[in-house]
């Protein structure tokens, strides 16, 4: 951990478990946080990952892979992380969630990748949240929160595509879309450690992260099929 900064991987890891499960999000300018590096967020993840049971996970997701994320979020790049098996939900077409599960839960479309002898799109719909107030995160803070991961639904694959294009509706009513080229999703993969063993990974958003708020919300991914999600 860099000089000058109070406490340790493991006690920072442990504020961030509070959070979750206490429903109470934690002061980005709390003194705790004060001069959080690249390197130290990655201790407190990788506790974080032993903790939760992700490591060695088969589920990844990419993150700020765009610059301008990466501008906002102070980093030098895209990130990635081993997603909690448990939070995983495969060949998904419809869930039921409740808001008070979460912090300040926020929706991603995504487009997903299964990885076998071929790659192959899916549709991908991330439940994103922050152990933060409001998501205002310190420096390198979406690194050490679990890259902001909660819950990750996989469609089932499908055929190759040169676009995948999502339409997000809530309750109705349009509220987002957006288009990916697949080829430039599938080349996100060179992010991933070379020896992750990864069978399914969320290549980033395609969308603008949206409010999680109770109602149900349709992920139209078109060809790749359909993700509903029935928030309480």
């Amino acid at each position: 951990m860099p000089n000058g900064m109070s406490g340790t991987a493991e006690a920072l890891a442990t504020l961030i478990e509070h959070a979750r499960q206490a429903r109470v999000p934690i002061v980005a300018t709390d003194p705790e946080w004060q001069g959080l590096d690249r390197a130290s967020a990655d201790q407190v993840a990788q506790v974080l990952y032993e903790r939760w049971g992700a490591t060695g996970s088969p589920y990844w997701k990419l993150g700020a892979v765009d610059a301008e994320t990466q501008s906002k979020l102070g980093l030098d790049g895209p990130v990635c992380a081993p997603l909690v098996p448990d939070r995983v939900v495969l060949s998904c077409a419809r869930l039921e969630i409740d808001s008070t599960d979460f912090l300040h839960a926020k929706f991603e479309a995504e487009v997903g990748v299964s990885v076998g002898n071929t790659l192959l799109p899916i549709a991908c719909v991330e439940i994103a949240d922050s152990s933060f107030t409001a998501w205002r995160l310190p420096s390198f803070g979406v690194i050490a929160d679990g890259c902001l991961q909660s819950m990750m639904l996989f469609g089932p694959p499908t055929s190759s595509h040169d676009t995948v294009q999502v339409e997000v509706s809530h309750n109705g009513l349009v509220v987002a879309s957006g288009t990916q080229d697949w080829a430039g999703a599938a080349a996100r993969l060179n992010v991933l450690p070379a020896d992750t063993g990864a069978t399914h990974v969320a290549t980033g958003s395609m969308t603008p992260l949206l409010d999680v708020t109770a109602g149900e919300w349709l992920f139209d991914f078109d060809s790749l099929g359909k993700i509903t999600v029935l928030v309480r």
